[in-house]
């Protein structure tokens, strides 16, 4: 993502680990059952298992974010 935008969410079939870098900040990030507030700019937000997992999902927005989510779909 290269434009900022209010809210984001993405639902991923089957719930594969996965992770979020915002390089501009975010208001708050939610990965799943882990919720994150005030989400410093270049943070990562992950779910468990990402850096040992063959199948998924990395998002790295590159714009400001107030909301993030990422659910199981």
């Amino acid at each position: 993502m290269t434009g900022g935008v209010g809210e984001l969410t993405v639902t991923v079939p089957g719930g594969p680990p996965a992770r979020v870098r915002v390089a501009a900040g975010a208001g708050s990030v939610a990965v799943y059952d882990d919720h994150r507030t005030g989400v410093a700019a270049g943070q990562l937000v992950s779910s468990p298992g990402w850096d040992r997992s063959r199948d998924r999902l990395y998002l790295d927005l590159a714009a400001g974010a107030n909301t993030v989510s990422v659910a199981a779909g």
